[in-house]
Formats: C-alpha cells, structure tokens, sequence
C-alpha cells in the first residue's frame, strides 16, 4: 500500500500549464490515481509473502515425506524379493 499521496491537484494545474482543457487535465489526473490504487491492490503484503511461504514449506515437507517412504518401500521391496 502506497502511504503517500498522489497530488492531483498538481498534475492537472501542471497538465492545464501545458495547454490541456481543465476537464482534461482533470479526467487525466483521476485516471492516474485510479491506476496506482489499483496497482497497489495488486501488491502482496508481508501476510500474503508469510502464507504462502508456509504453504510452500508444508508442500515440500509433503513431497519429501512422500518420497522418502517410497524409497523405503522399494528398499524393502529389494531386499525381500532380490
């Protein structure tokens, strides 16, 4: 989340210094504010980074853990049958 403010007050007066109509300048202005809130809507937060580092965590540990009881299983397997 983005803490500082977007002066748009600033950008229209400077969009009208350069010949734009007010309601343009205005209108654009408004866009831009609209896009960076929604880029900031987008961004991961610490608790979403936090979540799916502990979702990753208990997939490998699964993933290991499976594997590690087939190579037991197959070990087993050699040795009963081999």
């Amino acid at each position: 989340m983005n803490t500082t403010a977007l002066d748009t007050l600033r950008i229209s007066k400077e969009l009208q210094q350069a010949n734009l109509k007010p309601e343009a300048a205005d209108k654009i202005a408004e866009i831009l504010q609209q896009v960076r809130d929604t880029d900031d809507a987008r961004l991961a937060t610490k608790a979403d980074l936090r979540q799916a580092v502990a979702e990753l965590k208990t997939f490998v540990l699964t993933v290991v853990g499976s594997s590690a009881t087939v190579i037991v299983a197959v070990l087993a397997a050699i040795k009963y049958f081999g």
